[in-house]
């Protein structure tokens, strides 16, 4: 489920979160940063490389990596 979770990317919270999950971004693989409810081309690079860096410290199981909602494991049940 964390792989669904954009909140703990900065400047991303619950509503941002929302429209990704609503135009077609449902986790990480899906952000193919090809420009999903038009963000700029530096705020999609600026996804993409939080989302490489999540996968690494996922990877690593570095939970700290994961402040706040993101961390919160069962708390994220409103995932899709």
């Amino acid at each position: 489920m964390l792989t669904q979770s954009f909140q703990h990317i900065p400047g991303i919270g619950a509503k941002m979160e929302k429209q990704l999950w609503e135009a077609g971004v449902p986790d990480w693989d899906g952000f193919s940063g090809a420009g999903p409810m038009g963000l700029s081309p530096h705020r999609r690079e600026t996804i993409k490389a939080h989302i490489e860096a999540s996968r690494r410290h996922l990877a690593a199981n570095n939970p700290k990596f994961f402040p706040g909602p993101a961390a919160a494991g069962p708390a994220l049940a409103h995932l899709p």
